[in-house]
This record gives structure tokens, C-alpha cells and sequence, in this order.
């Protein structure tokens, strides 16, 4: 049985929407095609497109309770009956209060899911280089925090075998398949441990735009207050996720 979900796009003066579309190795890819492949079907209205930065434009960073302030400021009231409702706020940077001579925004975060007692909200940050820069990035990162707030876990993620290649799905974390040779230094790892690039294809090969079994499982399955938003507490869903948790690292090593 196909769920239905109304998610709404805002954004800051300067910063785009996410890519509609990507083509990649000659496919193309769309949000609304990979969520209705789990069976949520995703009806996206961009909305503010204009939004002022308050903080200080391309270094401004905003903290979480500050982007709940903006979710509450900004996001339509509407009642959508028994359909889901997603909210989603394009912003500069997530404010690092951990970095006391520079606390924001935080380069190496590329989106968040805010507000995890209800998971009302996710933010992508378009300050990040990597965002701003790739556009796969953009686009993947979207819906990986929009994962989220369906209350999906990174360890619902998996790889799969695709043209002799190996990809990751959705709501692995990005660190996963930038694993490649080229990479053993910065990852720290000796010499020839991600030799093998069938199965450590590297960016963006990896990337696999896709929901995996267990994600699928979850959005289509699971008790609908535990999958929308507004609903349980981030990560208190069936127990079956902590069966999940204990072979990610298997599924995807």
C-alpha cells in the first residue's frame, strides 16, 4: 500500500532548490521516483524562495533551536488528513558551538534532521563545499536527511551489486562510499585495503539512488505515528531496527 507525504521546500536569498533530477551513468533519477520505490509517494511544493539570512549571508550558520524558530516562522499550516507532511529549509550552515574561535558553520556537516523529538524538520546546508559543489551531493544528501526524518537510521542502510559495481543505499552516511584506493590516506587505512573498486567504487560511483530491503521495509510497513513526521521520537520505532543495527556493519564492509 503506497503512504502519500506533502513535503515543503523553503529556501535563503542566494541558496537554489535541491536538483529535481540527476543523471548519472545514463539514468535518471528523480526524489518523488526513489521515494515511490519504497511506496511513499512524495508531493514536493516549493514554497519561500526568498528568506532573509539574519546571521551574515555565506558565513551565516544557524544553531538547531534556531532553525526550529525558522521551521515554526515559515512553514505553511495546512491539515493533510491522513497523508504525511515533511518540512525541508535550505540554509548557509549549521552553527558548531563545539569550535570556540570558529564556531560556525560547520564545513564538514552537509544536512541535519532538527527538531528529533517530533522530527518535524531537516536542513541541508549549502554552505558546505561538498554541497555546493556537487550537485549528486545536493541531491543524495536531501533525501538522506528527509530519511531521517521518516525515522529511518543510518544502520537501515545496505549495498548492493549493480554492473559489476557496488552501491550504497540511501541512508548510509557519505563516508561510506567515498571509500576507494585514492582515499586510504585521508581514511587512514594501509596501503591496498580499499584496492578492490568493485567493491570500494569510490564518488560518485558508489552512489546508489536508491531505498534499500530494510529502508523499504520500514517506510511502507512500519506503524505510520513511527515513519511521519510528528510522530514518535526519533528512533523509537519496531525493535526490528536493532536486529538491522547488528549486521550494517557486515552489509556494507
Amino acid at each position: 500500500m503506497v503512504r502519500n507525504a506533502l513535503l515543503e521546500i523553503d529556501k535563503f536569498q542566494g541558496t537554489p532548490f535541491p536538483p529535481k533530477t540527476i543523471n548519472i551513468e545514463g539514468k535518471q533519477y528523480s526524489m518523488e521516483n526513489i521515494f515511490l520505490d519504497a511506496d511513499l509517494k512524495i508531493v514536493i511544493r516549493t514554497q519561500e524562495t526568498d528568506i532573509v539570512d539574519l546571521v551574515g549571508g555565506q558565513d551565516g550558520a544557524y544553531s538547531e533551536p534556531e532553525l526550529d524558530n525558522l521551521m515554526l516562522d515559515h512553514r505553511l499550516r495546512s491539515d493533510n488528513g491522513d497523508n504525511m507532511s515533511a518540512y525541508l529549509i535550505i540554509v548557509n550552515g549549521l552553527y558548531d558551538p563545539q569550535d570556540a574561535e570558529n564556531p560556525g558553520p560547520d564545513r564538514g556537516t552537509l544536512g541535519i534532521m532538527f527538531n528529533r523529538r517530533q522530527r518535524l524538520g531537516t536542513s541541508v546546508f549549502y554552505g558546505a563545499d561538498m554541497i555546493r559543489s556537487d550537485e549528486y551531493a545536493f541531491f543524495r544528501t536531501t533525501i538522506h536527511e528527509l530519511g531521517h526524518q521518516f525515522n529511518l537510521l543510518h544502520e537501515d542502510a545496505t549495498s548492493y551489486s549493480d554492473n559489476e559495481s557496488r552501491r550504497f543505499t540511501i541512508m548510509n552516511q557519505t563516508w561510506a562510499m567515498r571509500r576507494h584506493k585514492s582515499t586510504e590516506e585521508e581514511f587512514e587505512v594501509p596501503e591496498g585495503t580499499f584496492s578492490d573498486e568493485r567493491k570500494y567504487p569510490g564518488w560518485p560511483k558508489g552512489i546508489g539512488f536508491k531505498f534499500g530491503k530494510f529502508e523499504k521495509i520500514h517506510l511502507s510497513t512500519h506503524d505510520f505515528s513511527r515513519v511521519a513526521p510528528g510522530g514518535s521520537r526519533f528512533g523509537v520505532c519496531d525493535p526490528v531496527h536493532g536486529e538491522w543495527s547488528q549486521t550494517y556493519r557486515e552489509r556494507i564492509e
